[in-house]
């Protein structure tokens, strides 16, 4: 009955994290109930201590101190690789890698940018990152700058190399450019689904 009774409800106002006895605010409880009674504090280092386990990293400053760390950029919540570069050749800092993202997202879903996010990530020099939709390029861990196809075919792999190095904080894409955008990438995606469904 002991083993149980963690998993038991008790009053909200008497619960307290597991790990560290600091009492659960009302966040907290409503966590509590899909992954253990733990502090927003304790949630986050279970969480990041996950997340390094599968190879992440934290942030752009931990990931340069990796020499085999990569930034990843991606969109729609994950299914699309839109780069991957070695940490060490990006010369940005985080918001504009963030910036980077969303304005990539916009042009291919517009009106919504929360599918895009930046992660970090240690892998060895020519590794895979395939967990991306069918139809989608996977991300590949080169000495330079990786884009899938269809951004490259597209003309934007100078535009997201100078903002990397710092030259241009963000893409500012026309209408005609989005436009074109949407179009390369829907095209080359049908043709690579076509391919990987076979």
């Amino acid at each position: 009955m002991r083993k149980l009774s963690r998993f038991l409800p008790v009053n909200r106002k008497q619960a307290v994290c597991e790990r560290c006895g600091v009492r659960l605010t009302d966040l907290d409880w409503g966590f509590a109930r899909y992954g253990g009674r733990l502090c927003t504090d304790c949630r986050e280092k279970e969480r990041e201590k996950q997340l390094r386990a599968r190879g992440y990293l934290r942030g752009l400053e931990d990931t340069r101190l990796y020499p085999d760390s990569y930034v990843i950029i991606d969109g729609d919540n994950g299914a699309i690789c839109y780069a991957m570069c070695p940490a060490s050749s990006v010369k940005c800092d985080e918001t504009i890698l963030g910036l980077l993202a969303r304005d990539l997202e916009e042009a291919i879903f517009p009106g919504d940018s929360s599918g895009a996010r930046v992660s970090y990530k240690r892998v060895t020099r020519d590794h895979r990152v395939d967990s991306f939709a069918v139809g989608e390029d996977t991300g590949i861990a080169t000495e330079k700058l990786w884009l899938p196809k269809w951004l490259s075919e597209a003309g934007f792999g100078k535009k997201v190399q100078q903002i990397l190095e710092g030259e241009l904080e963000r893409l500012n894409l026309t209408l005609s450019e989005q436009t074109t955008l949407q179009l390369v990438h829907k095209e080359y995606q049908s043709k690579k689904f076509e391919e990987d469904i076979k």
